[in-house]
């Protein structure tokens, strides 16, 4: 079911998923996390976007179960779903940011990266689904590096301070 769409404006690269009352969502990211593609704490799950800074239009989905894989996406990470405390999720970059209401019924998150010839502006589809135990996971890679990345499970809160979006 397709919850919601709408437009992002992405800086640094990256954009995240976390709880809205999460004081310092951003993570650091360091070498082994950019060639992966993602920063995730149990906090947060930050994302590296391929198609650099700029808009970005975002489809987010809810499902019981993982979806295939879109054919036109360059990119495909599956994470845990961060702990919340609100019914407030954030997608949100360094300067925006997107409040979602969405159930905490669901474990996993799978981020795509496609682009479609009838739109200029990239699309991440965000689906929130159940996949019953713990994963992180490059279903596609878009590079040698990522293909090969090893896996870090782990990041750090960034040095914004307490900064919000």
């Amino acid at each position: 079911m397709k919850a919601e769409k709408f437009e992002l404006l992405v800086s640094y690269y990256q954009f995240g998923i976390f709880d809205a009352a999460v004081k310092n969502p951003f993570n650091d990211w360091f070498p082994e996390h950019v060639a992966q593609g993602f920063a995730w704490r149990p906090d947060s799950a930050f994302f590296q976007t391929p198609f650099g800074d700029g808009a970005h239009v975002f489809e987010v989905w809810v499902a019981n179960h993982r979806p295939p894989l879109d054919g036109k996406a360059v990119r495909a990470i599956i994470v845990p779903f961060p702990k919340r405390t609100t019914a407030a999720l954030e997608v949100g970059s360094v300067g925006a940011s997107h409040v979602l209401r969405m159930p905490a019924d669901r474990d996993s998150i799978f981020v795509e990266f496609a682009v479609y010839e009838d739109s200029e502006i990239p699309l991440v589809r965000i689906t929130f689904y159940n996949e019953g135990e713990t994963v992180f996971q490059i279903v596609k890679a878009d590079s040698a590096e990522m293909a090969n990345a090893k896996l870090v499970v782990t990041a750090q809160p960034g040095n914004f301070g307490d900064s919000a979006l």
